[in-house]
């Protein structure tokens, strides 16, 4: 039968058992436990509905896919990621809305404008 996360969670003795789970599936990934996994695990122990929702017939097995998630997701973290450059082009008729909002543009001033929004499009986009 598999086991959740919720499982493991009810399952421990303490929260010190639970987190003591963790450090031996970092060691045996040759991973270092760092004082910033702690929160984390912790905050997983106190609140099981919010858990990850994992499965495996192995608690460790559950455990090192929950390691193999996180290292992941912190390798790719938004902060991290470039985004690309705006390879939209803007409909011509969006120049006449905003002129029709805001008279007395610059053609150049539309264009910025309109950069700009594609620019910060782009960002969300990461």
């Amino acid at each position: 039968m598999p086991v959740t996360f919720d499982d493991i969670i009810n399952t421990s003795s303490s929260e010190e058992s639970f987190l003591e789970l963790f450090q031996n599936a970092f060691f045996q990934q040759g991973q270092p436990f760092l004082e910033a996994h702690r929160p984390i695990l912790s905050a997983c122990y106190r609140n099981p509905g919010l858990s990850p929702t994992l499965k495996s017939n192995i608690p460790e097995v559950l455990v090192q896919s929950w390691l193999k998630k996180y290292c992941d997701s912190y390798k790719n973290r938004i902060s991290r990621r470039i985004s690309q450059p705006p390879g939209t082009v803007a409909d011509p008729v969006i120049n006449t809305m905003i002129n029709a909002r805001l008279t007395g543009l610059t053609e150049e001033h539309l264009e910025q404008i309109k950069y700009a929004h594609r620019l910060s499009m782009s960002a969300e986009n990461i």
